[in-house]
C-alpha cells in the first residue's frame, strides 16, 4: 500500500511538472505569435522613437513648456483609455531621459488618475458599469467585498478598509492589469482620493521607470539594452495578462 501511494505521488508530481512545462511553452508560443501579429506596429513605433529629431522637434516647438505638453499627454492617456500608456511613457524616456521621463509621467498619470477617481466617485456605479467591462468589475468587487466570519460590525469595517488598500496596491504593482479601468472601480470604494493616489502611484513606479529606461536606451543608441529590457517587460506583462484570472482568484482567497 505504501509503495502504491509513493508511486501515485511520483506520478502526480510528474504530471504537475509536465503541466507547468506545457504552460510555459504555450506562453512562449503565444508571445511569439502576438509579436508576429503586431510586428508592423512594433516596427512603426520603433521607427518613431529612433527619429529623435522629429519627436523632439514637436515637443521643443513649445519651448520651455514642452514638458507641460507631455504632462498633459499623460493625463489624457489615463482619461482616454485607448491611448497606450507604455508607448507614451517610453516616448517620455526617449525625449527627457529615464529620470525626468519617469517624473513627468508619474505626476501626469497621478493627476489623470485623480480626475478619473473623482468622476467615478461623483457619477457612481451606474456610470462605472457602462464604462468598465462587466466581468472585470464583478471580479474586483468580489475581491474587495470578501467578508470574515465571527467578527463585529466595527471590525468588519476596519477589515474592509485595510483590504481595499492592500488590494489596490497589489493590483497596481502587478503587470498586465487594466489599470485605468481599475481607477473607476476603486472610485466606488471608501478610500479617499489621496489614499488611492498614494497607494496606486507608489505601486506604479517600477513599471514607469522601466518604460522610460527602455525609451532612454533607444535614444542613446543602446539598442541591445533596449531589446533586453523590452523583452523581459513584454514577457512579464504577457504572464500577467494570461494569468490574470488566477491572480485575481488568489487575491479573492487572501
Amino acid at each position: 500500500m505504501d509503495k502504491f501511494c509513493i508511486r501515485m505521488e511520483e506520478k502526480m508530481k510528474f504530471l504537475k511538472d509536465k503541466k507547468k512545462l506545457c504552460i510555459i511553452t504555450l506562453t512562449i508560443l503565444i508571445s511569439a505569435f502576438i509579436i508576429y501579429l503586431t510586428k508592423d506596429s512594433i516596427v512603426s513605433f520603433y521607427n518613431l522613437l529612433i527619429d529623435r529629431e522629429k519627436l523632439k522637434a514637436y515637443l521643443e516647438s513649445f519651448g520651455y513648456w514642452s514638458w507641460a505638453v507631455f504632462f498633459i499627454l499623460q493625463i489624457l492617456q489615463v482619461v482616454i483609455f485607448f491611448i497606450p500608456g507604455e508607448v507614451i511613457q517610453a516616448a517620455g524616456g526617449y525625449v527627457y531621459g529615464t529620470f525626468w521621463g519617469t517624473v513627468i509621467s508619474f505626476f501626469g498619470i497621478g493627476v489623470g488618475s485623480y480626475l478619473l477617481f473623482l468622476v467615478s466617485h461623483k457619477y457612481g456605479r451606474s456610470f462605472v458599469e457602462k464604462v468598465v467591462p462587466q466581468d472585470l468589475h464583478k471580479k474586483i468587487e468580489k475581491i474587495l467585498h470578501k467578508k470574515r466570519k465571527e467578527i463585529t460590525e466595527e471590525e468588519e469595517k476596519e477589515f474592509k478598509k485595510r483590504r481595499e488598500k492592500i488590494v489596490a496596491f497589489l493590483l497596481y504593482l502587478l503587470p498586465g492589469m487594466p489599470k485605468d479601468s481599475l481607477v473607476l472601480i476603486f472610485g466606488l470604494t471608501e478610500m479617499t482620493p489621496l489614499e488611492f493616489i498614494t497607494l496606486s502611484m507608489g505601486a506604479r513606479i517600477p513599471a514607469l521607470a522601466i518604460s522610460c529606461y527602455f525609451g532612454a536606451n533607444i535614444a542613446n543608441g543602446e539598442h541591445a539594452k533596449a531589446i533586453v529590457v523590452g523583452s523581459i517587460a513584454l514577457v512579464v506583462v504577457l504572464i500577467g495578462i494570461f494569468y490574470k484570472d488566477k491572480i485575481l482568484k488568489k487575491l479573492e482567497e487572501m
